[in-house]
């Protein structure tokens, strides 16, 4: 039999580790996952139309997203298997349960094993959905209490009992409340930085195709060696991963979090003398080095694979090529505010003159549909792009 996992993240991971030793086949899908990583616990990576084809069991492991919310329905489980069964024990509302429910009734679906449910506990909503799914025929329905079993409280005693040990031997622990005391000068020197170093590793990884994995170079240009740049490295963590992880990133989890999701972090530091000089980039494997610095409070992207930019890093940014010649930029203008689209900055950086290839870097007020920013690689012939990151909510 096929297994299906949809989020090979640290328990997916260990299941799919399971299920390769029992015998099956299996398949996963996770945008921040590598090949490789799939492979050392015995999944091949694949789209997540696959995965739904190939599956004759199907799980899903991962947080209640914006982006995970709603994510199998029916035009999901259309694509799956006549006959195959669905597993939910990550968290309730990831699985449409009108759909599930319909697809079980009509024998599309052979069964369904449901730990989490939209409503919990579902028997304190009678007649709904929940309550179905949990007393139907074709449902193995679990109460959501792992952490509530005898084996997981001894689990808990025992790390509180380490990281009490820990912090008494005087070392840093995973599960401290809070981390490190920094001191109102140095927060306020740093807050600019800060703000930087998350927004340029955000557009980094959208530059990647949105894939925040792989080998991440971060290069920082300080005036003092004695900065807090864990603090830095830390923004780039959130920045490269905060829209992928149901926890909030901090300077407690933010390194274990990174190394869970398959990133491999190096730091350059380099003093330099002048405001002018000072920048942090963010590079992910050997694609595009996102630099960026602070003027006054506010964030500015400044560089791009050497390409000199200068933009203010905040509400959405979209990033391409094209050939510098009369009309580029207007018909992309043009075609943005058809789509009711504003541009309220842009810059542009040439290799040379006029019929040189260059970087064109649009401030937008929202963020466009994915076929209207395919368009507009379209009208352009872009090289390079176009990308969007959108830094409005951070």
């Amino acid at each position: 039999k096929t297994l299906g996992v949809v989020g090979l993240g640290r328990i997916g991971r260990e299941v799919a580790r399971r299920a390769t030793g029992l015998g099956m086949n299996v398949v996963a899908s996770d945008p921040f996952t590598t090949p490789e990583l799939a492979l050392s616990v015995g999944a091949t990576l694949v789209p997540f139309d696959e995965v739904l084809a190939r599956a004759d069991f199907l799980t899903v492991h991962m947080p209640l997203l914006e982006s995970t919310k709603r994510l199998i329905g029916e035009e999901q489980i259309a694509k799956m298997k006549h006959g195959a069964r669905l597993l939910n024990v990550a968290r309730g509302g990831i699985v449409v349960e009108d759909a599930l429910l319909a697809a079980l009734n009509s024998g599309k679906l052979a069964g369904a094993a449901l730990d989490c449910f939209e409503k919990e506990p579902p028997m304190k909503f009678p007649g709904s959905v929940s309550e179905q799914l949990a007393t139907h025929p074709k449902v193995v329905a679990t109460p959501h209490l792992g952490a509530s079993t005898k084996e997981a409280q001894e689990d808990v005693a025992l790390e509180i009992a380490e990281a009490v040990r820990g912090v008494l031997d005087g070392e840093m622990v995973a599960t401290v409340v809070n981390a490190k005391p920094v001191s109102k000068e140095m927060m306020l020197k740093l807050g600019p930085k800060i703000v930087v170093a998350e927004r340029v590793a955000r557009l980094a990884a959208a530059m990647a195709d949105g894939v925040g994995k792989g080998e991440v170079t971060i290069r920082m240009r300080l005036d003092d060696r004695t900065e807090n740049t864990q603090l830095l490295r830390i923004a780039v963590i959130k920045g490269l991963l905060g829209a992928a992880v149901e926890v909030p990133i901090n300077v407690v989890n933010g390194d274990r979090l990174a190394t869970e999701r398959g990133l491999k972090i190096t730091e350059v530091i380099e003093v330099v003398d002048t405001d002018e000089e000072k920048s942090i980039s963010v590079q992910i494997d050997s694609l595009a080095a996102v630099e960026g610095r602070s003027i006054g409070k506010k964030a500015y992207l400044s560089k791009i694979n050497g390409w000199e930019v200068e933009v203010p890093l905040s509400e959405t940014i979209m990033v391409y090529s094209q050939v510098d010649k009369p009309g580029q930029i207007g018909k992309v203008g043009s075609y943005l505010g058809d789509q009711n689209v504003n541009v309220s900055d842009m810059t542009l950086s040439r290799a040379a003159g006029a019929g040189s290839e260059a970087l064109v870097v649009l401030k937008l007020d929202g963020v466009p549909s994915a076929e209207v920013v395919a368009q507009c690689g379209k009208i352009v012939e872009a090289g390079l792009g176009p990308f969007i990151a959108d830094l409005s909510k951070m």
